[in-house]
Parts: structure tokens; C-alpha cells; sequence
């Protein structure tokens, strides 16, 4: 909101960027005051495959994911974008593994998981394309890809729990 506040200043367009960051400050705070129900899921955000990126604890994606009930895995790299080792994810073992692609390539990175058995995500089938570049590429409709990510991790918990009980 504050960028879009900066631009409408820098453009002379104050009003109609005051408006669209008042609406973006609402759509925040809605966010933040989410409920959900349970512990949060332990998350996996893999970015790319060679070499393995994930999200650390200074990049946007984390607070998207703590947002929506998760925790990123990988939350005590003090990096925006680290470079991981397979064994690093196995051992921290997620609960729910994002792949951030489109779905061609996602295909991919599920077989080459699906070789690790022992993470929970692989046992319980809970690697998913999140194919939304809103999040990737950070912008206003960023908050949008937000939304759409609780909605998946709502329905990954939901998921599991019902695996739990059943």
C-alpha cells in the first residue's frame, strides 16, 4: 500500500492511489486477522529445482505462508532466496510441499520427490503446484496469490487431518 501511495504522489494521481492502497491495507489486515484451526503445517516453498531455491526468512513468501497457518521450513536462513540441499528438506520433513512452476515442470519436481518416500508431504500426497506468479513477482495482486494460498493450505490441512482420522 505505502508503494502505491509513493506512485500516486509521484504521478499526481493521489486520490485514485489513496483509494487503491486504502482497499490493499483492508485486504492486509483481513489477512491478518485470519483464523485457523490447528497447528500450523511445517511448508516447504521450492522455487527452483537446480540448484534447489527455496524461501528463507527474509523474503515476502514466508510471512505469506505464517499468514495462511504454515511455517516456512526453512524460516531460520537469515537469506531471501537460499540455495538448499535435498537432504536439508528431507530431514526437516514438510508436511506440505509448494512447488512454485507452472504445471509442466511441477510434474517433474513431483517424480524426482516422489523418490524420498520417507518426507510426510510424499507419504500423504501433499505436493502441490502453486502456479500463481502474483506472489513470484511482487506486486499489488501479490495479495491476491496470498489468498490463494491460504485457500491451498486450507485445504492441505484439511487433508491431512481427515488422513489422521480416517
Amino acid at each position: 500500500p505505502q508503494s502505491v501511495r509513493r506512485l500516486g504522489v509521484l504521478a499526481g494521481t493521489q486520490g485514485v492511489a489513496e483509494a487503491a492502497a486504502s482497499e490493499l491495507d483492508a485486504r492486509v489486515a483481513a489477512l491478518a486477522g485470519r483464523k485457523v484451526e490447528g497447528e500450523p503445517l511445517d511448508v516447504f516453498y521450492m522455487l527452483w529445482a537446480e540448484p534447489l531455491y527455496t524461501v528463507g526468512s527474509r523474503h515476502i513468501i514466508g510471512d505469506a505462508i505464517a499468514r495462511c497457518g504454515g511455517r516456512n521450513i526453512f524460516e531460520d536462513i537469515d537469506f531471501p532466496a537460499p540455495i538448499v540441499e535435498i537432504e536439508a528438506v528431507v530431514k526437516r520433513d514438510p508436511d506440505v510441499m509448494l512447488l512454485s512452476a507452472p504445471p509442466i515442470t511441477t510434474r517433474d519436481w513431483r517424480e524426482r520427490w516422489g523418490q524420498f518416500p520417507s518426507i510426510r508431504a510424499v507419504q500423504t500426497g501433499q505436493l502441490l503446484t502453486f502456479g500463481d506468479p502474483r506472489l513470484d513477482r511482487m506486486g499489488p495482486t501479490a495479495i491476491d496469490a496470498v489468498e490463494g494460498l491460504c485457500e491451498m493450505l486450507d485445504k492441505a490441512r484439511a487433508a491431512l487431518r481427515d488422513k489422521m482420522a480416517g
